[in-house]
């Protein structure tokens, strides 16, 4: 039983010997190897901080959204701010948000996620206070 043992631990160190001398070299010489292409960083990812008068507002007031529709740019925020006296949760189901929302309490997502992205409180149900930002691509881009 010993001599298996040692018979394969030099087999395993062999392999590893080869690999590290033939292999390793290899990965990252971009002969097929994973490459990330950070080119286009600053435009998927938006670096510049926003000012605060331009973020947009949704208020939660006696139970319902101040605004149901907006347009949005792509990797931009909303800032949700609940006036109300009540505790709440909001659902941003599509890009996996369920934050609760104390009164007085602001929640700033982002939306990285083109296309309609619907929200809603979860207490009163989607249909009595759903409302839909439309993400889009900037012009820019």
């Amino acid at each position: 039983m010993p001599k298996r043992l040692i018979f394969w631990s030099i087999v395993c160190i062999l392999l590893l010997t080869i690999i590290l001398i033939f292999v390793a070299p290899r990965i990252g010489r971009n002969k097929g190897g994973i490459r990330i292409d950070t080119s286009k960083w600053d435009e998927n990812f938006d670096t510049k901080p926003i000012p605060e008068d331009q973020i947009p507002i949704i208020e939660i007031v006696n139970q319902s959204f101040l605004k149901t529709e907006l347009q949005l740019e792509k990797g931009k925020r909303i800032k949700f701010i609940n006036k109300d006296s009540e505790n709440y949760t909001l659902m941003i189901p599509l890009i996996g948000i369920e934050e609760p929302l104390d009164p007085d309490s602001v929640f700033e997502p982002t939306f990285y996620k083109e296309g309609e992205i619907e929200f809603w409180l979860k207490e009163l149900g989607e249909n009595k206070t759903k409302g839909i930002v439309n993400v889009t691509v900037s012009e820019t881009s």
